[in-house]
């Protein structure tokens, strides 16, 4: 915070002091370079006295392209400006009355880190600067910064001459919550001596308890002290919540020339009781100890040695060393892992979202690229029980290359997996029968920095059913997009019958390709479904569906909207078809059904059917136009297969409207019957009325003659 304000103001007055102008829009240009892209506009109200020894303005806001992220208000400098010339800039005192600091400013994309490590070493500016006094009485900070808005108070002091630099800062909370961060630090770039106390202190409910997540909030208190050579430093470390220490250590820097070249060492030692930082359901799993202890060095060229590392506590071990090239790539791992309760009774995993636990865990993972490029890993969970779901062992392996190709202007890496679980059981009687007690599953992954990530032969297996998956994931760039296929068989419908809540029989074959975006949703996707000899436990839908049936699907989603381009569904003397598009305020929808013979449904079904259907217009009030035609239906019921002889024609159209639907018109005619009605079906509020005239009541199969006449409504 205290940067924030001493950055922004030391670039301001002695360029305005040199300049001996008052114009506006220079200013803001003039803070606008000096502030370095600290803000993308500046804005001064009020500024007074740039050639004075006491300066200030009203109001100063920055704002980058999401808008202000700073204001100062009530700024005020005294200073000598005598001492400029000579390359000094002399402070009594920078104040301000009030800071808002919404958040942190937008960066932009950057050039990224540099791979080579450099040492450490206070800037060696042309002037000096001394600051006496740096102060703001309130200084609010808005919840974009750290998760909850806080008004804090500032005072500090600092300088900076010759490559040697110290600095002193008190923030304290003034709101509801008491709270403290002090930092007192030196530094000289000659002797190398460093000093640094910096403490954090909070009641409970306190931002830091907050952000690190710790349960229930309790007051905390951490330190960090050091005071030594920067080339052989070592810090202390104590977290305390409550009263109570929880955690505490040193690190432990070094530098030292081996082989010709420096290497920046670390050393960690930390260790506690850190249970009471966790959920009390995962105090078990850290136990009243656990330990840290990491040792290795950054070299010259960026290279990180992790040459020893070793986590521990109750039900968790966790050892190796790791090695990572300039660039990021692994040279060197061996890791070992191990989870299990010393008493051997299940262990609760301290993990986000459904309780998770094991008897026991195991991890492995090896690469030595001095020896070969090659890798393997492993890793196994047994007695894995969550919510819902149970495994008598789950176990996965993968082994594979991680290289530079040929020109080293790229790297790769390539994985072939395998999966299996066994001894399956989840709480739902349903999912036991459908899934089966073991599952195996495979597949290759291949990955490139100048390709997509590649999936090759992605499977699993189940008893009668399996899965399968081959494509390209594409980066954040590409929406994630991912493109290829994908199939899924199931041999025997029967073990979804007790999902289903009826019996079921058949097979299944289910086959897509195309692509999914998924950052945005977009898609384009053709698919196939296939059935043969399926039962649904209803009669005439049984029969329908005996031999082959088939469902394709060919749709897409842009920015546009969504497109049907087709829809089919086929079986025995059953077409129908549909296709087209739906956006966000616009349907145009369009459908056709013919069913050759429905004595496919067996018993007393026969005749046949033709309809066609549209639904269009805006989403708020869609028509549906419905027209088709029967020829000789029967279903069953004399009387109304008498009626039903010959040619049938039906004719309808409706609107949606809010909460409910208009029925604009209905006809329904053939020589022995003709109908219509209209009217509105709204819940409550419902409206209709209709005609009904039968010219031969012969038809009816009753031994009745003549003609009928009638009329009818409905109110709800």
């Amino acid at each position: 915070m205290g940067r924030v304000l001493a950055v922004v103001l030391l670039t301001l007055w002695p360029a305005l002091a040199i300049a001996q102008q008052t114009d506006k829009d220079y200013l803001t240009r003039l803070l606008q370079d000096n502030l370095s892209g600290a803000g993308r506009v500046v804005d001064i109200q009020g500024f007074r006295g740039a050639l004075s020894s006491r300066a200030s303005l009203t109001r100063m806001t920055i704002a980058d392209d999401q808008g202000i992220w700073l204001t100062l208000q009530g700024v005020s400098l005294d200073w000598n400006r005598a001492v400029l010339l000579q390359g000094r800039i002399e402070i009594s005192s920078l104040r301000a009355d009030a800071i808002d600091l919404i958040r942190v400013p937008s960066t932009g994309s950057g050039s990224g880190l540099a791979a080579e490590a450099t040492g450490f070493r206070l800037p060696e500016l042309p002037v000096s600067i001394s600051i006496g006094a740096l102060s703001a009485a309130r200084v609010s900070l808005g919840p974009a910064l750290l998760g909850t808005p806080a008004v804090v108070s500032l005072q500090g002091a600092m300088q900076l001459a010759n490559g040697e630099g110290a600095t002193s800062l008190s923030i304290k909370r003034i709101d509801d919550t008491a709270g403290a961060l002090t930092l007192q630090a030196s530094y000289a770039n000659a002797s190398r001596l460093l000093a640094l106390n910096f403490s954090v202190e909070e009641a409970p409910g306190g931002i830091a308890a907050g952000l690190l997540g710790l349960p229930g909030t309790p007051s905390l208190r951490l330190t960090v002290l050091g005071n030594g050579l920067i080339d052989n430093f070592n810090t202390e470390v104590a977290l305390s919540t409550n009263g109570q220490p929880r955690l505490g250590g040193t690190v432990h820097l070094t530098a030292s020339a081996g082989a010709g070249r420096k290497q920046n060492r670390f050393a960690a030692r930390l260790s506690g009781d850190v249970s009471a930082l966790f959920a009390t359901d995962y105090r078990d799993f850290f136990g009243p100890e656990a330990s840290l202890l990491a040792e290795g060095a950054r070299l010259p060229d960026g290279s990180l040695r992790l040459s020893r590392f070793d986590l521990r506590a109750r039900a968790l071990s966790l050892a190796g060393t790791i090695a990572l090239s300039p660039d990021g790539m692994p040279e060197r791992v061996d890791v070992q892992g191990r989870i299990s309760a010393p008493d051997g009774s299940p262990v609760l995993l301290p993990l986000p979202g459904a309780r998770r636990q094991v008897t026991s865990a195991t991890l492995a993972l090896q690469l030595d690229t001095s020896q070969s490029d090659r890798w393997s890993a492993a890793i196994s969970l047994n007695d894995l029980q969550t919510s819902g779901f149970g495994a008598r062992s789950v176990r996965l392996t993968g082994d594979g290359a991680i290289r530079q190709a040929g020109d080293g202007t790229s790297r790769q890496a390539d994985a072939k997996l395998s999966f299996t679980a066994n001894g399956l059981l989840p709480a739902d009687p349903a999912l036991v029968t459908a899934l089966g007690s073991d599952l195996t599953g495979q597949g290759v992954l291949f990955w490139s920095d100048q390709t997509p990530l590649t999936l090759t032969g992605f499977g699993l297996q189940g008893a009668d059913y399996a899965l399968n998956l081959n494509g390209t994931l594409e980066g954040p760039d590409s929406g994630l997009r991912f493109t290829g296929s994908a199939a899924a068989s199931l041999d025997t419908a029967a073990r979804l019958s007790l999902l289903a809540g009826r019996p079921l029989s058949g097979a299944l074959l289910a086959e897509a390709s195309g692509h999914y975006e998924l950052l945005t949703g977009a898609f384009a996707l053709t698919s196939t479904l296939q059935g043969e000899n399926l039962t649904h436990s209803q009669p005439e839908l049984d029969r329908l569906l005996q031999g082959s049936s088939q469902i394709t699907l060919s749709a897409s989603r842009t920015d546009q909207g969504t497109s049907l381009q087709a829809l089919t569904i086929e079986a025995a003397s059953l077409h129908a078809e549909a296709s087209g598009s739906l956006t966000s305020d616009r349907a145009d929808l369009q459908a056709k059904v013919t069913f050759s013979d429905l004595a496919a449904l067996g018993g007393p079904f026969a005749g046949s059917l033709s309809a066609n259907a549209t639904l269009a217009g805006p989403i708020a009030a869609p028509i549906l136009a419905l027209t088709g035609t029967a020829t000789d239906l029967r279903i069953g019921q004399p009387q109304f297969d008498g009626l039903l002889s010959g040619q049938t024609s039906l004719a309808l159209q409706a609107t949606g409207q809010t909460g409910a639907i208009r029925l604009d018109s209905l006809t329904l005619t053939n020589a022995a019957l003709q109908a219509s009605g209209s009217g509105t079906i709204k819940s409550g509020e419902s409206r209709l009325s209709g005609t009904l005239t039968l010219p031969q009541l012969s038809a009816l199969g009753l031994g009745w003659h003549g003609s009928a006449t009638a009329e009818a409504s409905l109110t709800e």
